[in-house]
């Protein structure tokens, strides 16, 4: 991911946070970091800041029920992405959850559209 686009993902996700409850990143366990096999890098999920706005695991469980309903027809991401008109990379951030699923909602077949499933407990949630 290219700093320039790094440093607006981080400022965006700092406002949404100011804003609403956050959650540790599960993908850097709020280290603002993950290790690849090459070293080093940037998050991708929070932009390095350690923490995402807390509806974005609602995001993360939503994209993974889309994508298994893609895999259970047996639908590659770049056919479903055609069929969908949606660009394959953006396709490819709602499953990931990086993206809010809501933005290609009216395209989904009605079971996995209207699946919400409740939000992953963050660190910061209280324990039961």
């Amino acid at each position: 991911m290219p700093p320039e686009t790094m440093h607006a993902l981080t400022e965006m996700l700092r406002i949404v946070s100011e804003q609403e409850e956050e959650i540790t990143c599960w993908d850097c366990d709020g280290d603002g970091f993950v290790k690849l096999f090459h070293g080093v890098v940037g998050c991708t999920r929070c932009g390095g800041y350690g923490a995402v706005p807390k509806i974005t695991a609602t995001w993360y469980e939503t994209g993974k029920a889309i994508k298994r309903a893609r895999l259970s027809r047996r639908v590659n991401l770049r056919d479903e992405a055609q069929r969908l008109g949606v660009n394959p990379m953006a396709y490819s951030d709602i499953e990931l959850g990086k993206i809010d699923p809501a933005t290609i909602a009216h395209l989904l077949p009605q079971n996995v559209a209207l699946s919400r499933p409740e939000p992953l407990k963050g660190a910061n949630d209280e324990k039961m």
